[in-house]
């Protein structure tokens, strides 16, 4: 690329990505493609991402996981970029293993731009390919929370299964029930009886943060992100207590 300008051959576009797979990222930036982002918005659209979505189901992990990369750092391009995130994480799983690329699993860095990057209209969607893909362990980047939101029951099964290794993502799910699933509160805590009492005092702390217990506020909640309205009184703190083996 001389003097720093776009390729004009996209063959010769790919080659440069492919080479600068592995880094490192040059002076003050984060990733090895961004590089990219020193050429116009047009360019980036038109030529680079058409390359970055064949290279997202590439065969090389590496670039792989540049091309999530890519997807989760190019916030303009969202609305091209969030359809072909999904197709691939639903159609083709199997590429986003546990294969680790600089020490990080595919299956998280997918799970974390799925997680944070697709829009929340897509949901449902994204809460069934994250499901699918906890079910060989649990996932980061925020995931744990839109499993739980979307079934409740999966996730605590998910967390009695786990225990304490899990932590983050039971804590992660605990909060997230707690805040727009608060009918399931009480059986979601009662899954959690094996924890540890550091960690499951520390899951009661996340809980009374976020519970609603005003109907109204729960309510509003639920109706703006489109969960189901509570139905029942809320537990008090004393209920949550023993559902979680404290009381």
């Amino acid at each position: 690329m001389e003097n720093g300008a776009p390729p004009t051959e996209a063959a010769v576009l790919e080659r440069e990505l492919r080479d600068r797979r592995f880094g490192p990222p040059d002076p003050g930036s984060v990733t090895p493609w961004d590089f990219v982002y020193q050429w116009p918005n047009d360019y980036v659209r038109d030529r680079v991402w058409p390359v970055v979505s064949r290279l997202l189901v590439d065969e090389e992990p590496a670039l792989r996981a540049r091309a999530l990369e890519f997807i989760r750092d190019w916030r303009d391009g969202m609305s091209l970029t969030t359809p072909r995130l999904i197709d691939v994480a639903e159609q083709q799983t199997a590429l986003f293993g546990d294969e680790p690329v600089e020490t990080v699993p595919l299956r998280e860095t997918m799970a974390h731009v799925l997680a944070n990057c697709a829009p929340w209209s897509d949901r449902d969607r994204i809460a069934a390919v994250l499901m699918k893909m906890s079910a060989e362990g649990p996932t980061a980047g925020g995931s744990a929370g839109i499993v739980a939101c979307f079934d409740p029951q999966f996730a605590a099964t998910r967390a009695q299964q786990w225990g304490d290794e899990a932590f983050a993502w039971i804590e992660d799910a605990a909060t997230s029930v707690a805040l727009f699933r608060r009918d399931e509160v009480v059986t979601f805590l009662r899954a959690l009886t094996n924890l540890s009492t550091e960690n499951r005092n520390r899951i009661l702390e996340g809980v009374e943060k976020f519970i609603k217990r005003d109907y109204a506020a729960a309510t509003a909640i639920a109706k703006r992100d489109r969960f189901p309205p509570p139905t029942r009184p809320a537990p008090t703190e004393d209920d949550c207590r023993r559902a979680i083996g404290l009381g």
